[in-house]
């Protein structure tokens, strides 16, 4: 890389040489150390290192070696991504939230200054008071209520230890433009649930179920006009709750059935012993984007230990591993969308294969050399986020116009 750079003195390039070197060691040395709890300083100096030490493998792999380690990436998302994992495996919980709450916020103003997206803190008597739900739709003045107004009913993920409902600004104004422009008049209730450590389970999932019966007793608005949705461990929640949604509707007069179930790679095993855990642990962010498969699989039970008192009871409960679920009758039709490249893949394929055999029409969209939640990272992605959305977008408005 040097030598391509003839107008440094030999002191400066040998003084760079020597910083670059260091930042080399340094980064080698928490690759061995594993993930670690440390502070949020602490976390964003490593997030600095390896932010250096990616860029420069970028700028020699791509430029000069004319290769890549994710050739079908371009190097901003490999760059974002790569940060990402990193810092899912070197900080805690309190560290992810830290980047994530800012993040979340930024494109909440982003999105409201431009005009796009009209967002209103709602208190469904949940226990947050106004901060129980967020509201989203594109026109102002517009609530879950009003006449002919279909509600899509979300769960963000995160580990169930990190996130916020306005967390997807973005890929949210993406998928009510697309669905509006069918003719469809759609708003996002996105729920505020309370995460773990704080809240263990089955308090997030006992909160979601709640969520549901006040949409459809107190706010009165007809299952027919609902479509769930969750991503990753939102996914979880959502699919439980659709699960009560029909064991609710079983027992009213007369019988109205939910019009769909989104679920945008779902997080519905907690063991990490699938074969794409092991494939793709080195590409997807969710387990770190580590070599190490024992390293992915201590990312991903630090979040499990976090949510439930028994990690052995997150094996095997059905209402925390929804593939352990005896039967998955009365479920809606699904949309699934899963990313070829990330770690829950097989688990996702399998659980979709059972809910076919259960009779629940599914609809399966695989993002090819996608990782997790691939198109909610929109406009990272932007071709396949967008052709991903699309499908989601059609299968709500062919279920809510049904």
């Amino acid at each position: 890389l040097f030598s391509l750079l003839p107008q440094l003195s030999t002191r400066t390039r040998r003084s760079l040489q020597a910083l670059l070197a260091a930042v080399f060691a340094y980064n080698v040395y928490l690759e061995r150390a594993g993930r670690q709890h440390m502070n949020w300083a602490t976390c964003s100096f490593h997030a600095v290192v390896f932010l250096v030490r990616k860029a420069v493998r970028l700028i020699i792999l791509r430029l000069i070696a004319i290769e890549s380690d994710h050739p079908y990436w371009n190097g901003l998302e490999e760059l974002i991504i790569g940060t990402i994992g990193f810092f899912a495996r070197l900080s805690n919980v309190d560290g992810v939230r830290r980047i994530v709450t800012p993040i979340a916020k930024l494109m909440r103003i982003v999105h409201h200054t431009a005009g796009h997206l009209t967002m209103t803190q709602m208190d469904l008597g949940l226990g947050k008071n106004e901060n129980d739900a967020v509201w989203m739709t594109l026109k102002k003045g517009e609530m879950p209520t009003d006449e002919n107004m279909s509600v899509i009913l979300y769960f963000h993920g995160g580990g169930y230890c990190f996130g916020t409902a306005d967390m997807y600004a973005g890929a949210h104004t993406q998928l009510l433009t697309l669905m509006r422009d069918q003719g469809v008049k759609v708003g996002i209730l996105s729920i505020e649930y309370p995460l773990a450590p704080e809240a263990k389970f089955p308090e997030p999932l006992e909160w979601a179920i709640r969520a549901y019966d006040v949409v459809v007793t107190k706010m009165n608005i007809c299952p027919s006009r609902i479509i769930i949705g969750g991503d990753s461990a939102g996914g979880g929640l959502a699919c439980r709750s659709a699960l009560h949604a029909h064991e609710l509707s079983s027992v009213r007069k007369p019988m109205r059935r939910l019009a769909g179930l989104v679920l945008i790679s779902p997080w519905v095993n907690h063991s990490c012993d699938s074969e794409s855990h092991k494939e793709n642990s080195h590409v997807d962010y969710l387990s770190g984007c580590s070599q190490s498969h024992d390293v992915s699989k201590e990312v991903m039970k630090s979040f499990t230990e976090a949510y439930c008192e028994d990690v052995h009871e997150a094996l095997t409960d059905p209402h925390v591993s929804l593939l352990h679920m005896p039967s998955l009758v009365g479920l809606p039709p699904i949309m699934v969308t899963v990313g070829k490249k990330e770690v829950f893949r097989d688990d996702i394929l399998l659980f979709c294969e059972k809910a076919m055999n259960d009779k629940v029409p599914v609809k399966t969209h695989v993002g090819e050399s996608m990782p997790h939640i691939y198109h909610l990272l929109w406009p990272l992605f932007k071709i396949e986020s967008d052709a991903a959305l699309q499908q989601v977008a059609d299968f709500c408005v062919q279920r809510l116009t049904a």
